[in-house]
Formats: C-alpha cells, structure tokens, sequence
C-alpha cells in the first residue's frame, strides 16, 4: 500500500530540510543574462523571466528581505 498524500508531501518537505535549497537551474540564468543584456528589454521582461523560477525567486526574495537590504526599515 501507497503513502497517503500527507505522508508524500511531509517526506519531500523533510527531503528539502534536510538538502537545503533546490538548485537554480542554468537555462534559467541564460535566460536572464540574455533579456538583462539587452538594450530593448524592459524590467518587466526580466521580472517575468526571474518568476519562471521558483528556487531563484524565493532566493532573491530572501535576499531582498535580508536585514542588509531592510536595515532603513525599523
């Protein structure tokens, strides 16, 4: 007998834990290195691209939200 839903989805996040963050993944980063270098490209582009990602995004937004970039905040 199978692992029920909860039990799968309570492996994988223990997996996670335990192997820290996924890897972001190099066709992502071409293509962000491709819509950055362009001159015609608008941040909105680049945004959709970084959104494409998942691992980069939660990367990047723990990045924003460290305390090095929140430090004027308090």
């Amino acid at each position: 007998m199978g692992l029920s839903k909860e039990e799968t989805l309570d492996l994988l996040k223990e997996k996670i834990d335990q192997h820290g963050d996924l890897p972001v993944f190099s066709a992502s980063v071409n293509h962000i290195c491709s819509v950055s270098s362009d001159p015609e490209a608008d941040v909105m582009s680049l945004s959709q691209e970084v959104l494409k990602d998942a691992n980069l995004s939660i990367k990047l937004l723990r990045l924003a939200n460290s305390p090095y970039y929140a430090r004027g905040t308090s």
